[in-house]
């Protein structure tokens, strides 16, 4: 036999540990994704100089910073941008 108790926010113990659990859950989210973005730039680190990384480790770079499932978005007037990574994307 199982005791429930409501405490005095109206939640019994059960519904108050689901929804621990799920705010657990969301921070520990964020967290990841951050960490992996800074991960990412990270390993790119070595090839910048400064802002700026060296055109030679474009394919490189993109390779280390791109995953599966990544969406990329090009803003503004992106012909230039987009001839430039199907290049190098196809090479």
């Amino acid at each position: 036999m199982t005791s429930t108790t409501i405490n005095p926010h109206g939640h019994t113990s059960q519904e108050k540990a689901v929804v621990n659990k799920t705010q657990h859950l969301t921070t520990a989210s964020w967290a990841t994704r951050r960490d992996e973005k800074r991960n990412r730039i990270e390993s790119v680190q070595p090839w910048m100089r400064g802002p700026i990384l060296a055109p030679e480790k474009i394919v490189d770079a993109l390779e280390l910073l791109l995953k599966r499932g990544d969406r990329v978005v090009l803003e503004g007037d992106n012909q230039k941008q987009a001839d430039f990574l199907s290049l190098v994307g196809a090479g």
